[in-house]
């Protein structure tokens, strides 16, 4: 079986589901993860998250490049990644030199049909394109964001609006978009999390800390937004997909996805998801 090559930029160490993301990903045999770029705000703490979760999996052979901590337009957060302040500043030898954008435009160049899977808002990947469009021509982009029937700013658009209306205008590539449309049914109930938290394992114990710490501040059970966009990634089969033509409201509205039924699709859209199929899937490749 060919891996896929993927590169996962992500917002870790704020919502928890891009450290269930990761570790979905590291459990999928389907993957070669070639490495992580982090994003928004408090870049080093991220990165610093995502290399011990790769160290906590015996993964520290994987790449970590902090990228950009502010949007293109909007101001830069302040806030400290709450997930975070539970490690330790100490060297992680796979944290890199480059910065996420440098990064990227690299491992485009390494890698021949690249996936690259933005679970964050899309500011390193929207950089790297304006640095050098051409070698775009040959990569695949998952992203989680947007909310098509809903006229709602979700989350990662909103934080960087300009940034997603880039990737939008990208031609003749393959891009998926997993919204809130598909990814607000894939939530975790309580049985799932008591699953965590009575596995010994020290990878899961680690995700049971921080998933403890999302309940804390959030007080509602995981979502798994991003999780459903790394499965998407290696199993179109999971969700239902429609092609459309997306633009983001840059003005009156930002961050707000909308349809424009009269030009040609710009993007692949996850309408319908197996839930259960997902679900299933997801917590086999945690415990397996």
């Amino acid at each position: 079986m060919d891996r896929i090559k993927v590169l996962i930029d992500t917002d870790i160490g704020d919502d928890i589901d891009d450290a269930l993301a990761l570790a979905l990903a590291l459990n999928s045999p389907e993957l070669d993860i070639v490495g992580i770029t982090t994003v928004y705000g408090k870049t080093d703490a991220r990165a610093r998250l995502a290399a011990k979760i790769l160290e906590m999996y015996g993964r520290d052979d994987i790449p970590v490049a902090m990228g950009s901590s502010k949007p293109l337009v909007n101001p830069e957060p302040k806030y400290f990644p709450k997930q975070a302040l539970i490690i330790d500043k100490k060297f992680f030898p796979n944290i890199v030199d480059d910065n996420a954008v440098e990064f990227i435009v690299k491992m485009i160049s390494k890698y021949r049909n690249l996936t690259i899977v933005t679970i964050g808002p899309e500011t390193n990947l929207a950089k790297a394109f304006l640095k050098n469009p051409d070698i775009f021509k040959n990569v695949r982009i998952v992203m989680m964001a947007g909310y098509i029937e809903n006229p709602f700013p979700e989350y990662n658009v909103r934080c960087d609006p300009e940034a997603t209306s880039i990737i939008l205008s990208i031609k003749n590539i393959s891009k998926i978009l997993v919204g809130l449309d598909v990814t607000l049914r894939c939530s975790m109930n309580k049985y799932m999390i008591k699953k965590f938290y009575r596995d010994n394992r020290k990878e899961i114990k680690f995700l049971s800390r921080l998933i403890e710490i999302w309940m804390r501040y959030s007080n509602r059970p995981p979502i798994l937004h991003d999780p459903l966009a790394i499965a998407t990634s290696f199993n179109k089969n999971i969700v239902k997909i429609k092609s459309m033509h997306l633009e983001v409201d840059l003005k009156n509205h930002r961050g707000v996805l909308y349809q424009v039924l009269d030009k040609k699709p710009n993007i692949d859209v996850a309408i319908d998801v197996d839930v259960d199929r997902f679900m299933n899937l997801f917590m086999k490749r945690i415990f397996e």
